[in-house]
């Protein structure tokens, strides 16, 4: 039988799985040119930052990887409901607003998949092993469809998250209530979401210039996008994320997104 290893540690830890779209195709289009590689290299460096910004946000361990990046925080029992929201609302705050970041400034939008569970971890051997990670990525790559960070059943079933008005969720008690939003997919499926936008409203940005890039960059990407699948998924962001925002406060709603702003001049 295999001992336990004294050096290896089990905690809790939230934990998400994020990929940088489009990305591949950036790759294609640079070949070897050091001007495109460099291009690439500073996206990168970029969305690392985000994500290592110990002064923004409370993720302690952040790995990447060419395009993807797993990223975690620890947390106290989640059983203990009251001392684990406070936490999480800092730390998917954080996140919410490296992603807003990425997308507003940068142009870059993400996908991803968050879950929570116990990580073994021996630091001398730099071992981890993960549930929460595995789910993490599976829900990265499998669920979530559009270009958006999906909750995971786990965090659900763990974090009551499903107390809702209207759009909006408000389980978790932090710095912000606003940190998830339920959504409807094209083809029917309920799910739960980072709410990046409203996130970084409620962090003082200006809504009329926030939800005007939003706006701009989705109609860009979805233009550009090269086949049907994927126009479809910004084309969502627009329809069913972005214009639910704009739709809660009538002096945002100049910035709704139709489908004559996507397929006009294509």
């Amino acid at each position: 039988m295999t001992q336990r290893n004294s050096n290896v540690d089990s905690k809790w830890r939230i934990a998400a799985f994020i990929d940088i779209l489009g990305f591949s195709e950036k790759l294609e289009r640079a070949g070897d040119n050091i001007e495109g590689l460099q291009e690439i290299y500073e996206i990168l460096r970029c969305f690392y930052n985000q994500f290592n910004n110990k002064d923004e946000n409370d993720w302690d361990d952040v790995k990447l990887f060419s395009d993807c990046a797993y990223i975690s925080s620890k947390l106290e029992d989640p059983t203990d409901s009251v001392s684990t929201y406070d936490h999480i609302g800092m730390i998917l705050s954080g996140l919410a607003e490296a992603q807003g970041y990425l997308i507003i400034n940068e142009n870059i939008f993400i996908r991803g998949g968050i879950d929570i569970g116990k990580i073994i971890k021996n630091e001398q051997e730099n071992i981890e092993v993960s549930s929460a990670y595995y789910r993490a990525y599976k829900i990265e790559n499998n669920l979530a469809k559009y270009p958006i960070i999906r909750i995971g059943n786990k965090f659900i079933e763990q974090i009551d998250i499903t107390e809702c008005s209207g759009s909006q969720c408000y389980g978790v008690s932090g710095p912000n209530d606003n940190l998830f939003m339920k959504c409807t997919g094209f083809d029917g499926e309920l799910f739960y979401i980072l709410n990046y936008i409203q996130i970084m409203i409620d962090n003082g940005n200006d809504p009329n210039e926030i939800l005007l890039r939003h706006k701009i960059h989705i109609i860009e990407s979805y233009k550009t996008s090269k086949t049907f699948k994927i126009k479809e998924k910004y084309r969502w962001l627009g329809l069913h994320y972005h214009n639910k925002i704009a739709e809660n406060d009538p002096s945002l709603k100049h910035h709704l997104i139709s489908d004559l702003d996507l397929t006009e001049n294509q």
